[in-house]
């Protein structure tokens, strides 16, 4: 369990002061400014509009739960909306936080799963002397090249 638990604001602040949260959230917002500002416009012309189907369908499926006929069906937009962006927030926070604990210390994720009687090093590389590494300025030779584009090649061929 948590160790620190949080409170309700504190939470929806973590999972929803986030770039993929607040844009999420910022989409919804320009669809029901562009239903308000058609419905305004539409009242004075009589002509009926399915703008509003935009709102709904931006913050599909969770709005469409909470969809009834008239206006009170509307309440599942902002609902939808919100649940929404805590979904993308937490998904958000999963990926980055993954990734500075996988990195800590200079060691990528791929050298920490090394064997444990030879940590450090990729698994296929136990009993082998460790390859020395060329200057960063150096090219494979055209041969190295032509035989690792044949293994791919060979690799994708079905």
């Amino acid at each position: 369990m948590d160790e620190n638990p949080r409170s309700l604001p504190q939470a929806l602040r973590h999972y929803l002061v986030n770039p993929l949260a607040l844009g999420h959230l910022g989409v919804v917002l320009a669809a029901c400014l562009w239903v308000t500002v058609d419905a305004v416009s539409a009242s004075s012309s009589g002509d009926a509009s399915f703008a509003g189907l935009w709102a709904v369908l931006a913050t599909a499926p969770t709005s469409m739960v909470l969809l009834v006929a008239g206006p009170v069906g509307l309440i599942g937009v902002p609902i939808g909306a919100i649940v929404q962006a805590a979904a993308l927030g937490a998904l958000y926070r999963y990926i980055t936080e993954r990734r500075t604990h996988t990195t800590e210390g200079g060691i990528s994720n791929a050298l920490a799963h090394g064997s444990s009687s030879n940590p450090g090093r990729w698994p296929a590389a136990e009993g082998r002397a460790p390859r020395q590494r060329q200057p960063p300025t150096s090219r494979p030779s055209r041969a190295v090249r032509s035989a690792a584009i044949r293994h791919c090649q060979s690799c994708l061929a079905p």
